[in-house]
C-alpha cells in the first residue's frame, strides 16, 4: 500500500500537477490575449458573435445578448469571433455599422493590437508577483573559463585594490610600471603574462594593471555593448543568464566592455575587460566562453545514477585541512594534488566528517598527439572533408588530415607514455540505453562489440558501428563479469559518462607512435612496476614517472602468465611531460549545487519598476532572438514548438510554482512578440494590412487579402510542423 501511495504521489508531482499547471497557464495566456480583442471591440462598437474559451467542439455555454459565451473541448486558449472579420475566408460584404470592416482604421488597429497589449500587461503583472515573492537565479559569477574563447584571452585592466595595491604578475605588471590611466586592450591582444596565480604587488600611484583572462570567482557587475540596443538588456548584470543572453544575441563582430569585481586578500578589486564573442564548438550560438559558478554544497540529479560518496546537502568544509569557502577555490587545491589519497571534510546534517578521496588524473584539455608522435597544444576545430583545423594555444591555426590526429584529450581521458587505461562507468542516465541494458556506476568495461577493453575512441566507433542494431557489452562489477545487451542510438549517446579506470593497471590501448608502442608494450598488458618501484594504480604510475624525469625508465608488465620489461630509455619531456596532466578531486560523478542569488523586491513600487523592466528586456530579447535566427547567428535548434514548450513547462512545473509563473510570463511575452510579426493571419499581418489601407486610402482587394492569408497560414503550418518534428527528435534523442 505504501509503494502504491508513493507511486501515486510521484505520478502527481512529476506529471499530473505540471501538466495541469501548463494547461492552466497556457490557457490563461491565450485567454487574456483574446480578452483584449473582446474588450476593445466592445468599446468601439463591434458586434461580438462568440467569445470562446478553448478550441474544437462546443461543450457548453450561455447566450447573453448577441454573444455566445462558450467553453470548447480543447482548453488551450480561446478566440473571439467578430462580425465581418475572417482569417482565411473572403469576407462577405455587409453594410452593418457594427461590422469589423465598417470601423475606422484606427479603431480596427486598436482591436488588433489589444491582444498583444494584454499579453504584455499579463507578463508585467506576473513579473511583479515574482519580484515580490522572490526568485532564485544563477549568480553572475564566473565559475569556469573555456580555453581558446574570448574570456580566456581578454586582457583585464585592474583599477587597483582598495587604493593601495594592485593585482599583477611579474611579467605583465612590474613594480616599475609608471602610473597611467587605464587603457582597454582588444580581445585579441597578446599578453606576455605567464600562466600563474595573481599576486599582490605594492603600488603607491594605483596604476592600471593588465592581466590576461577572467578567473573563477570574478563577479560580473555590468556589460557595455557596442550595440546600443543590447545595452538595454545588459545593464546592470544581476544574474548569469544575462551573460548568456547578451552573447547569444550579439553580432559576430560585436564588442563588449565588462565591469568585474574580484576579492583578493579581503580587498575588493575592480577591473575592466573588453572582449568579443566566438561561436561555440557545436556551432549552435555565440558565447563568451564563461561557465556559471557552483556552491560548496553537494547536489544530486534524480535523472542520473552515480557512485559518489557525497550526498545531496553535504557542505564542503576543507580539503586536507585547507578551508574551502568558495567552490572556485577547489581548483587552487587541485593544482597542488599528487596521486595520493586526500581527506575531504564535509558537514552532513550538522555532523563534521572526513571522506577519503582518490584524485582523478586526466589529460589537460589542450593536448593533441599526431601520428608522427608530435605533441600539439590546442583544440580540434572545424572538420571539412578529411581534414580538421587545429586551434592552437598560441592563437594560430593549423590544418591536418583527420587520420593524423591519433591521440589527446579529445579522444582519450588519459594517456601516459601512450598507454591508455580501460573505461569505467561513472554516471548512468535514467531510462537511457545504458540504464535499460543494466549498466551501473562503477562498472569497468572489459568488452564491447567485437573488441575487448575498448578505449574511449574505440568505444565511440563501436557505438556508431552498432547504432540501432545492438551488441553485447561486458563489464566487471566487483568480482563478477556480466554480459549485457545494449542498443546504441548514435555515436555518442548511450546514457553514460565514462572515465578512466584508475584503480586497475590494465592497458586498454597503445597510441600509435608513442614511447609505449616503440618499446613493445601491448594492449591488455597489466603494469607491475616503474623501474623497480611497484605500482598499484595509474596515479602511482604518474608519480613514479614524474620522479624519474631525466633518467632511464623501464616498465615491467604482465600479459597472461608472461612477464616482460620494456626499456623506454631516458625519460625526457618528449616522452613524458608531467605538465600535460591535471588532478581533480571531484570527477564527473560528483554534482555541486549551482551558486544562486535570490532577487526580491518587497517594495510594491520597486517591484512594479522591476516588472516593467523585466517585461521590456524580455520583449526586446525575443525580437532580437528571432532576428538572429533569421541572420543565422543563432541556431534554429534553439527554438521550440508546442511539444518542446510543453516539455519545458513540465520540467519547470516540477521545480516550484514561482518558477512556473515566471515561465508563463515569458510565454506571454513570446506570444505577444510572435503574434505581432507582419505575417498574414497573425495580428501583425492584420496590422500591416491596416497600415497599407491607411496609406493607400482604401483596403486591399479581397482576393489579395485572401491569397496572403492562405500563404501566411501555410507558412505557419510549415514552421509548426518543422518545430514539432525538431521537438520530438530532441525528446526521443534524450530517451534513447
Amino acid at each position: 500500500m505504501e509503494i502504491l501511495a508513493t507511486n501515486l504521489l510521484s505520478l502527481w508531482f512529476n506529471w499530473l500537477w505540471p501538466i495541469l499547471l501548463f494547461v492552466i497557464g497556457l490557457g490563461l495566456v491565450v485567454f487574456v490575449h483574446e480578452l483584449g480583442h473582446f474588450l476593445v471591440a466592445k468599446a468601439v462598437g463591434i458586434k461580438i458573435e462568440r467569445f470562446a474559451f478553448g478550441f474544437g467542439r462546443r461543450l457548453c455555454g450561455i447566450q447573453r445578448g448577441e454573444t455566445d459565451y462558450c467553453i470548447n473541448l480543447i482548453p488551450l486558449g480561446g478566440y473571439v469571433k467578430m462580425l465581418g472579420q475572417e482569417d482565411v475566408k473572403q469576407v462577405e460584404e455587409t453594410n452593418d455599422p457594427r461590422s469589423f470592416n465598417s470601423k475606422s482604421v484606427g479603431a480596427r488597429f486598436a482591436v488588433i493590437a489589444a491582444g498583444v497589449v494584454m499579453n504584455i500587461l499579463l507578463a508585467a503583472v506576473l513579473f511583479i508577483l515574482v519580484a515580490m515573492v522572490g526568485k532564485k537565479y544563477l549568480a553572475p559569477v564566473v565559475g569556469s573559463v573555456a580555453p581558446g574563447f574570448p574570456a580566456s584571452e581578454v586582457v583585464v585592466d585592474w583599477q587597483g585594490c582598495g587604493g593601495c595595491g594592485k593585482i599583477a604578475t611579474s611579467a605583465s605588471c612590474p613594480t616599475s610600471s609608471p602610473a597611467s590611466a587605464p587603457v582597454l586592450a582588444a580581445a585579441s591582444a597578446p599578453s606576455s603574462a605567464p600562466a600563474s596565480a595573481p599576486v599582490m604587488v605594492a603600488a603607491t600611484s594605483n596604476p592600471a594593471c593588465p592581466e590576461k583572462g577572467l578567473k573563477p570567482g570574478d563577479k560580473i557587475l555590468a556589460i557595455e555593448a557596442s550595440n546600443p540596443v543590447l545595452n538595454l538588456i545588459s545593464k546592470p548584470v544581476t544574474r548569469f543568464p544575462d551573460l548568456f543572453m547578451v552573447a547569444a544575441l550579439a553580432e559576430p563582430e560585436g564588442q563588449f566592455t565588462f565591469t568585474l569585481e574580484r576579492q583578493v586578500d579581503g580587498r575588493t578589486c575592480t577591473g575592466l575587460a573588453r572582449m568579443g564573442v566566438k561561436r561555440a564548438l557545436d556551432g549552435s550560438q555565440l558565447i563568451f566562453g564563461i561557465g556559471s559558478a557552483f556552491d560548496t554544497v553537494f547536489g544530486s540529479d534524480s535523472s542520473f545514477k552515480t557512485c559518489s560518496p557525497f550526498k545531496d546537502g553535504d557542505r564542503l568544509l576543507a580539503i586536507d585541512g585547507q578551508k574551502i569557502a568558495h567552490q572556485w577555490e577547489i581548483s587552487q587545491v587541485d593544482q597542488k594534488l599528487s596521486g595520493r589519497e586526500v581527506n575531504v571534510t564535509i558537514d552532513r546534517r550538522g555532523k563534521t566528517m572526513d571522506v577519503p578521496v582518490m584524485p582523478w588524473l586526466a589529460l589537460k584539455d589542450d593536448v593533441i598527439w599526431l601520428s608522427d608522435g608530435t605533441l600539439v597544444r590546442g583544440w580540434l576545430g572545424q572538420e571539412k572533408d578529411d581534414t580538421v583545423t587545429l586551434d592552437l594555444a598560441d592563437g594560430q591555426e593549423r590544418e591536418v588530415k583527420q587520420d593524423q590526429v591519433v591521440g589527446g584529450s579529445s579522444q582519450e581521458h588519459l594517456d601516459i607514455l601512450g598507454m591508455i587505461p580501460r573505461l569505467q562507468v561513472l554516471v548512468v542516465e535514467d531510462d537511457s540505453p545504458a540504464d535499460k541494458a543494466g549498466l551501473q556506476p562503477g562498472d569497468i568495461v572489459v568488452g564491447y562489440g567485437d573488441q575487448s577493453a575498448p578505449t574511449r575512441s574505440a568505444f565511440l566507433k563501436i557505438n556508431a558501428k552498432y547504432q540501432g542494431k545492438g551488441t553485447h557489452i561486458s563489464v566487471r562489477r566487483g568480482k563478477e563479469t556480466l554480459k549485457l545487451w545494449i542498443v546504441p542510438p548514435d555515436r555518442r549517446r548511450i546514457g553514460v559518462t565514462e572515465g578512466p579506470d584508475l584503480s586497475h593497471l590494465v592497458v586498454a590501448g597503445v597510441r600509435e607512435g608513442s614511447p609505449a608502442a616503440r618499446a613493445g608494450i601491448e594492449s591488455e598488458a597489466v603494469i607491475r612496476k616503474v623501474n623497480d618501484q611497484a605500482v598499484e594504480n595509474w596515479n602511482q604510475v604518474y608519480d613514479a614517472l614524474k620522479q624519474s624525469a631525466g633518467r632511464d625508465v623501464s616498465i615491467t608488465y604482465r600479459i597472461g602468465d608472461r612477464e616482460s620489461t620494456a626499456n623506454l630509455g631516458t625519460l625526457d619531456k618528449n616522452a613524458f611531460d608531467a605538465a600535460l596532466y591535471d588532478f581533480s578531486l571531484f570527477g564527473s560523478d560528483t554534482f555541486f549545487r549551482p551558486l544562486e542569488v535570490k532577487l526580491t523586491e518587497k517594495n510594491p513600487l520597486k517591484a512594479l519598476a522591476w516588472g516593467a523592466t523585466e517585461t521590456w528586456k524580455m520583449t526586446l530579447s525575443t525580437y532580437i532572438s528571432l532576428r538572429r535566427v533569421a541572420q543565422g547567428t543563432v541556431s534554429h535548434k534553439s527554438l521550440s514548438g508546442p511539444v518542446g514548450i510543453g516539455s519545458i513547462a513540465i520540467q519547470v512545473g516540477r521545480k516550484s510554482v514561482i518558477d512556473f509563473i515566471y515561465f508563463i510570463a515569458f510565454i506571454s511575452v513570446s506570444l505577444a512578440v510572435i503574434n505581432f510579426l507582419p505575417i498574414p493571419v497573425l495580428d501583425g499581418g492584420h496590422a500591416l494590412f491596416l497600415l497599407i489601407e491607411k496609406i493607400m486610402g482604401r483596403p486591399l482587394p479581397q482576393r489579395v487579402l485572401y491569397i496572403a492569408q492562405v500563404a501566411g497560414l501555410a507558412l505557419i503550418g510549415v514552421v509548426f510542423l518543422a518545430l514539432t518534428w525538431q521537438d520530438i527528435a530532441r525528446i526521443v534523442g534524450k530517451l534513447w
